[in-house]
């Protein structure tokens, strides 16, 4: 058994407290009291936190009460409740208190949201307006920023003042405006790829409908799958890449491959380029996969979103079907 009670004046241990008291007064002859007076009190200790009164001792174990008597343990707290609410970090515009927490102080006290309060006492002139459209943007949050700076990622992409920044980096660099969509940067990048300068690891941007097909493929195809793979057509990216079987999968999400159903062929999406010139790419995306014998399939996302387990169905006959000819 774990012995839990030791004397401090001749160190012999006890299995209870009733029977170290009982030794403290046999073979040392204090009470329990003196006791703890000579080898336990800290400084200061038994005097009332609110008067600075005597206060009576609890045990050994605990020591001297912090109050005298109730009232000075309900008044102290009083007090000390006061003082916390005016020593924070964040002063309260309304009230002028000093606040750890604004948020939930401004909800509780004042009755009111914190998007009203960052209205009517820090919003800036402007603020919360897209620069692109003129439609409010979205209030992230008192300590956030405030309002975002676009309504949506369509027009943080159109803003002219960063597609201008962008531009004139790009001209600086390469002579062209945007560098990234030309040949030689599309080879330059397969050519990096395939000798190992550049890591191809995106689990961060994988969407979740690819990697929710590749978790199904893996459950009936047991070779290699390739996700966002470069280095077969030249820089241009596969999503979802078998090579034993030459099969790959574009999932063509509703922004980012601009869906006709959508965006007409004059918009511009992203990075100043037109719905036109990004359907022009993806063609010559299919036409290359083409010319190497590579079979690529699309899926819409409206498609897999309103038919998911047809679209499933169908991969599933084509990888099973392939895969048992290559065999």
């Amino acid at each position: 058994m774990k012995i839990q009670w030791k004397c401090v004046v001749c160190e012999e241990s006890f299995k209870s407290s009733n029977l170290l008291y009982k030794h403290i007064r046999i073979t040392h002859n204090k009470t329990a009291k003196e006791y703890y007076d000579e080898n336990l009190k800290k400084p200061n200790e038994g005097k009332c936190l609110n008067c600075g009164n005597q206060t009576k001792l609890h045990n050994n174990t605990i020591g001297y009460l912090r109050f005298c008597c109730l009232k000075c343990s309900t008044e102290y707290k009083t007090k000390n409740k006061k003082i916390k609410e005016n020593v924070g970090k964040y002063k309260c515009k309304i009230c002028n208190k000093l606040v750890n927490g604004l948020g939930s102080h401004i909800i509780q006290f004042h009755h009111i949201t914190c998007k009203e309060y960052y209205d009517k006492y820090l919003r800036k002139p402007g603020e919360g307006i897209c620069p692109v459209c003129g439609k409010e943007t979205t209030f992230r949050g008192i300590f956030k920023g405030g309002y975002l700076k676009h309504c949506s990622l369509l027009c943080s992409n159109n803003d002219i003042d960063t597609l201008k920044l962008k531009q004139n980096t790009s001209m600086k660099l390469y002579g062209v405006k945007n560098y990234r969509n030309t040949e030689k940067a599309r080879i330059t990048l397969a050519k990096h790829i395939k000798e190992g300068k550049i890591s191809l690891k995106r689990d961060i941007t994988q969407s979740k409908a690819e990697i929710e097909i590749i978790e199904q493929i893996k459950c009936y195809y047991n070779k290699e799958i390739i996700h966002c793979d470069r280095t077969v057509l030249d820089g241009f990216e596969i999503d979802i890449w078998l090579p034993d079987i030459k099969f790959g999968i574009e999932y063509d999400g509703y922004f980012w491959h601009a869906d006709p159903k959508r965006f007409k062929a004059t918009d511009v999406v992203y990075d100043g380029k037109t719905a036109q010139e990004i359907w022009d790419k993806d063609k010559r995306k299919d036409l290359l996969a083409e010319s190497k014998g590579i079979k690529l399939i699309r899926i819409k996302e409206s498609d897999y979103n309103n038919n998911r387990i047809e679209v499933l169905s169908n991969l599933y006959k084509y990888i099973i079907q392939n895969d048992y000819n290559e065999v």
